[in-house]
């Protein structure tokens, strides 16, 4: 039986972050700049790309959690947000971007 995902537990919201950390480890500042791009041209596109980044993380979670579309609303934001305000300007175009 799958567990309920709730984020008022830290444990969950720490997972959640985990994903989000774990899907963006390893990108580099061109794809960052060319998602900043389609986030601000074209929004299809951005969404398309950026679920790619997670899906597959998401979808282990769905193995053990129930409640995921929810959470894939919150890990999608969280993203977003790692996406378009992390500081990128004092790094070249192949440099890439780990999390711990």
């Amino acid at each position: 039986m799958k567990k309920q995902f709730d984020l008022q537990v830290e444990e969950h919201v720490d997972l959640l972050q985990k994903v989000a950390f774990q899907s963006l480890s390893g990108i580099k500042v061109s794809e960052i700049k060319e998602l900043r791009r389609l986030f601000n041209q074209d929004k299809r596109e951005y969404f398309n790309k950026t679920k790619l980044k997670y899906i597959i993380l998401l979808g282990l979670l769905g193995l053990e959690y129930s409640g995921t579309d929810k959470v894939e609303e919150i890990l999608f934001s969280y993203i977003t947000h790692l996406i378009t305000e992390l500081p990128i300007d004092n790094f070249n175009d192949n440099n890439e971007i780990h999390f711990n």
